[in-house]
């Protein structure tokens, strides 16, 4: 009679164990096996928030480099032009050298170009921004799309290389054309002025990437481990469920022999 009470139980709990899957939802612990897709999806978001955040910090830590770079040319510029107009400098030809030669350095950092393509060129990153002075890309603002939500976050735009001449080179050019022109210094002053706000334009971008980074990292630690918690408990689950089918084809073997020899003993 026990032997019939146990099979019963057991054949019971693995009927209950079945719908519970079937069905799902009837228990928290089954529920689990359908969060899996979510906590998936949820991870690889965070996966791709974090790529796209670090190409921003990447992009914004290299415009700052080479901005900075532009801006201690543009003090050597000065300086050169502060001399001249002194008259500290007599030999007119040696100083244009020398302006030019500072001049093409800023324009290598202006050009350069990383893996995703030039920098300052808005949003024709494959087109060279600067060719004989002139300006070849867009003022366009940047924005990177992320993959995961299709979230555009923006990336500013060269605006600040505009000038009233049309862009630092050409301005720079215009001056050492007219280096008797004493409005040069105010001229310059303004295009230090212009690289600075370029400055800080990518060092925010750049700040708030950092932050966004923080925050997609802490989220990403709870989600791991909301995961493997409700891993570790399914896999719990699992083990029981796995120990109650043994159990039950144990006590199903044990009843059928019972029956078996209950039923010869019978004849």
């Amino acid at each position: 009679m026990n032997l019939i009470n146990n099979f019963n139980n057991i054949s019971n709990q693995i009927d209950f164990y079945t719908k519970l899957i079937v069905n799902g939802g009837y228990d928290k612990r089954v529920s689990q096996l359908i969060d899996k897709s979510n906590l998936d999806t949820s991870l690889n978001i965070l996966e791709q928030n974090s790529s796209s955040n670090n190409s921003i910090i990447n992009i914004s830590k290299q415009a700052q480099l080479l901005l900075n770079n532009v801006n201690s040319e543009l003090d050597k510029f000065k300086e050169l032009t502060i001399k001249y107009l002194n008259n500290t400098i007599p030999n007119n030809t040696s100083i244009k050298l020398e302006l030019n030669s500072i001049k093409k350095s800023i324009e290598e950092n202006l050009n350069f170009r990383n893996e995703q393509g030039y920098i300052f060129s808005g949003t024709k990153t494959n087109t060279k921004p600067f060719i004989d002075n002139n300006f070849n890309g867009n003022f366009n603002d940047i924005y990177l799309i992320t993959s995961s939500n299709s979230k555009s976050i923006k990336i500013y735009s060269p605006d600040f290389l505009k000038t009233p001449d049309g862009n630092i080179l050409q301005s720079l050019t215009n001056i050492i054309n007219d280096l008797d022109n004493e409005s040069n210094l105010e001229k310059l002053q303004s295009l230090k002025e212009n690289i600075s706000i370029g400055i800080t334009k990518y060092a925010i971008n750049d700040n708030n990437a950092e932050k966004r980074n923080i925050i997609n990292s802490n989220m990403k630690i709870s989600t791991q481990e909301f995961y493997e918690n409700k891993y570790n408990h399914l896999e719990e689950y699992i083990k029981n469920l796995n120990d109650s089918l043994n159990q039950y084809k144990s006590m199903s073997f044990i009843f059928n022999k019972t029956k078996d020899l209950s039923l010869i003993n019978y004849i």
